[in-house]
């Protein structure tokens, strides 16, 4: 089973690269966009499996996340059957929080002004 549940993450993987080449973005019309594939996870249920990509729209000439923009529909290619299947597309819904950690000990004394150089 591990290996089918390995073969259908990276069709769906790879269908979502591909589906990068045809995001919709009016704002950056003239600009190339893509996906960043951020995270995955497979549930694997009795009689189904639950898939969860997160991703995150990217201007490539920047290397940035596209804040404004939207994916308005998507769909999980299975490569290896030949299926496709109706993927549910969704703002994250969870807040993220970000630590930042700055080690002020004596042992990092020599190191103080490059530190905040950065």
């Amino acid at each position: 089973m591990d290996k089918m549940i390995r073969k259908i993450l990276y069709s769906a993987l790879l269908s979502f690269l591909l589906l990068s080449l045809v995001v919709p973005t009016p704002v950056l019309a003239q600009k190339a966009t893509s996906l960043r594939v951020n995270s995955f996870q497979a549930i694997e249920g009795t009689d189904s499996m639950d898939l969860s990509v997160y991703v995150t729209l990217v201007d490539d000439s920047t290397g940035r996340a596209i804040t404004g923009g939207s994916i308005k529909d998507a769909q999980i290619n299975l490569l290896d059957m030949d299926k496709k299947y109706p993927a549910t597309v969704k703002q994250a819904d969870s807040p993220f929080y970000i630590a930042l950690i700055i080690d002020s000990s004596g042992s990092m004394l020599p190191l103080e002004s490059m530190i905040r150089a950065i």
